[in-house]
């Protein structure tokens, strides 16, 4: 963009760039693709070009200079291939492992909206939020074509290499500390708005969370192995953006409670003493608002006890409790 373009951009105010980048974002209600953000770029410096060129420009159509102002504004801020601003694209896939998704839309270092596509597919990391002990990623695969559609449907998966900025590999299965916990997948022609969509639960055990790590998506191909997708690359770190407080029970054990999960931050076993029912976790485990009142989960919340830590099928304000209650033991803050 013209040094003349960005002077321009600079006249419109701060709520007015957020305003419009908000209205790009989430135009027509549906996600926009890398392909679509340049597009918007394009079309909207090159309509600015035009005015500020155009020397026959008519005393009213000065007006509109300022309108095409927030656009050019909004253009800049458009985070093309980055971490996108707004609401969630894929709100009903998240709701559907994370009830009040609304906390997320309003988490501004929460990250979101990552989108990755090629002719054939489209990966979008719908959000990803981390507390510093786990790490909660829910992806939306979606094939672009029939080939891209019929890959979905026959894995229902993709791979993905991992490293740090130093180019230091880093196994998410098995090494570092980062094996997946759960891996929830829902099929299409459910509760997902469009797609397939998937959580990845990784530890953060044994990794420099300060450290950026680039993620190469790639998809299996019989035989062949695996095949790199070109331009699927996301990086990240899996720094803390969700709250989180320390509670204790009476004989000094700790807890933390997290905006998606409880967990022992000595790594203490305390999901494998409510089994892996549902119905029995929330039974049997509850959170203590700050009137008193036992919160319990719902059933039909896909909340899971899992090694040293109990994954919420919500998202909760740590602030609204004082602690939690795991089979009538109190741990508060």
């Amino acid at each position: 963009m013209t040094a003349k373009l960005t002077r321009l951009a600079q006249t419109a105010t701060e709520s007015d760039c957020t305003a419009m980048l908000d209205e790009l974002l989430n135009f027509g209600s549906e996600e926009l693709s890398q392909a679509a953000q340049n597009d918007i770029i394009s079309r909207v410096t090159g309509k600015a070009e035009k005015e500020m060129t155009d020397t026959k420009i008519k005393p009213k159509k000065k007006i509109k200079r300022k309108v095409i102002t927030f656009l050019v504004a909004a253009a800049i801020l458009l985070p093309t291939g980055a971490y996108a601003a707004g609401r969630l694209f894929h709100k009903d896939n998240v709701e559907v492992y994370l009830k009040g998704s609304e906390r997320i839309e309003q988490n501004e270092s929460a990250i979101k909206n990552y989108v990755m596509e090629n002719e054939d597919f489209r990966i979008t990391i719908d959000s990803q939020l981390s507390d510093g002990h786990n790490v909660m990623m829910i992806e939306t695969y979606e094939g672009k074509t029939r080939y891209g559609r019929n890959y979905i449907n026959d894995m229902a998966d993709f791979g993905a290499k991992s490293e740090y900025a130093d180019g230091t590999e880093i196994d998410l299965d098995y090494t570092w500390g980062i094996e997946p916990i759960d891996s929830i997948h829902m099929r299409r022609g459910g509760h997902a708005k469009s797609g397939d969509a998937k959580v990845k639960v990784y530890s953060c055990n044994g990794l420099n969370i300060q450290n950026d790590i680039k993620m190469t998506y790639y998809a299996f191909a019989g035989e062949e192995g695996r095949t790199k997708l070109d331009g699927f690359e996301f990086t990240t770190n899996f720094k803390p953006n969700v709250k989180s407080v320390e509670l204790k029970s009476a004989d000094g054990k700790k807890l933390v409670l997290s905006e998606f999960e409880i967990y022992s931050p000595n790594n203490e076993k305390i999901g494998d003493q409510l089994g892996d029912s549902i119905y029995s976790v929330s039974q049997n485990v509850s959170l203590i608002k700050t009137n008193g009142e036992k919160y319990h989960f719902s059933p039909e919340n896909k909340t899971s006890a899992l090694k040293d830590h109990i994954i919420f099928g919500e998202i909760i304000d740590p602030d609204d409790f004082k602690g939690v209650e795991i089979n009538g033991v109190e741990y508060l803050k």
